[in-house]
């Protein structure tokens, strides 16, 4: 699968952060492809897309603008984290962590 895959260092313009799972990667289901996230801050990531899925990233960048994207991404590295280790996530921000937990629109992924 990962020699099929582009990488892109995706950039985080949002007011909101990136958090980290244990593992330190997860993958998101969108745009009828797996993409595989790697954050190394709370404002970017490295990712691993199929270039014929995203030819817009086939420059080297992915760039989020939409805060609710970032909140869906932080959702699914949550649900990734539970699924595989049912241990923690990281984030520089209580906000991210308790914005996930109380706000019940976005569990809905």
């Amino acid at each position: 699968m990962l020699n099929a895959m582009d990488a892109a260092f995706l950039v985080n313009q949002t007011n909101r952060d990136l958090v980290v799972p244990r593992n330190c990667y997860y993958s998101v289901n969108a745009s009828g492809s797996t993409d595989i996230v790697a954050p190394i801050s709370p404002k970017g990531a490295l990712l691993l897309f199929k270039a014929e899925k995203k030819p817009e990233w086939t420059d080297g960048f992915a760039v989020i603008t939409g805060p609710d994207i970032v909140g869906i991404m932080d959702i699914y590295a949550l649900q990734y984290e539970y699924m595989f280790s049912k241990a923690f996530v990281a984030s520089n921000s209580r906000f991210e962590l308790e914005y996930e937990t109380e706000t019940p629109s976005c569990t809905k992924v």
